[in-house]
């Protein structure tokens, strides 16, 4: 039986909930990514920030049909001001904190299940509460593509 171990990517880039809102922007920018796991010293996972955790942080709510990145890329210098000068505003002011994850024994039918019934794009992973990787709805489609490949082939 495949399980979240099997399928769960696991070098996660990750936050810390003091980092401010610029940094986790230019991460998230920077890595192409959507979300990212916020974690404590220990590594245990204590939110998730998301592309619209900092949209709604956001000190004007003007542009609230656009998306930050595009406000980010093509704005005026108050707008970038906006999304990415809140000096004083920190990863765990705007994080998620009520995140649904899940185990490395979770089999791939429960993930596939959770992913799907929740309408969410990704899992973190868990063990003894610490974040040991992420399971994504590609990470699920790579698996699946891979395993009817391979008995194709057989």
């Amino acid at each position: 039986m495949t399980v979240a171990a099997d399928v769960m990517s696991k070098d996660v880039i990750t936050v810390a909930p003091d980092m401010s809102i610029s940094e986790v922007a230019r991460i998230i920018l920077n890595h192409k990514v959507t979300s990212l796991p916020v974690v404590d010293d220990e590594g245990r996972l204590v939110g998730i920030v998301s592309e619209g955790d900092l949209v709604r942080c956001s000190k004007s709510k003007r542009d609230a049909h656009r998306s930050w990145w595009l406000t980010l890329m093509a704005g005026t210098n108050a707008d970038q001001a906006d999304v990415l000068g809140q000096g004083d505003r920190r990863v765990g002011d705007v994080m998620s904190k009520d995140v649904l994850l899940a185990s490395e024994t979770e089999s791939l039918s429960q993930l596939i299940e959770l992913l799907s019934r929740r309408r969410i794009k990704r899992l973190p992973i868990v063990k003894n509460g610490k974040l040991v990787g992420i399971v994504s709805r590609v990470d699920v489609l790579r698996h699946l593509a891979s395993s009817r490949s391979l008995r194709r082939v057989a």
